[in-house]
């Protein structure tokens, strides 16, 4: 995943194998910026970020719908939530629509993986 301003580029000439590529910007697209620190003045995280995170922990997110797909990102965070478009491609044989997310952030683990304890 990556989550900044033109962060499509950055997967362009990528052709390692089984890789999937989430990039919250196209090419020639910013990515937005959201919750600044006062004090140092900069932007804490892209709007993408907070909505993921959200999107782990909160009601209505991945709990919820065990069976998002990978495929699912770009309506599921769209460019009226996100504000840039979310693009996700793969390197891969399996198609998109054919892979869970929660092959990548196990739901019965998900909490030890967030909060860094690890898994097993």
């Amino acid at each position: 995943m990556l989550d900044t301003c033109h962060a499509a580029s950055m997967f362009r000439r990528l052709d390692a194998p089984n890789i999937i590529m989430l990039s919250t910007a196209q090419v020639d697209e910013s990515a937005v910026s959201t919750d600044t620190d006062g004090e140092m003045n900069i932007f804490m995280s892209d709007k993408f970020s907070g909505l993921f995170g959200e999107f782990l922990h909160k009601p209505g997110g991945f709990r919820s719908n065990p069976n998002f797909r990978m495929s699912d990102f770009p309506r599921f965070f769209n460019f009226e939530k996100v504000l840039s478009h979310v693009e996700i491609t793969t390197t891969g044989s399996r198609a998109l629509q054919d892979i869970k997310f929660s092959e990548y952030f196990p739901l019965d683990n998900l909490k030890d993986i967030i909060y860094g304890k690890g898994i097993d």
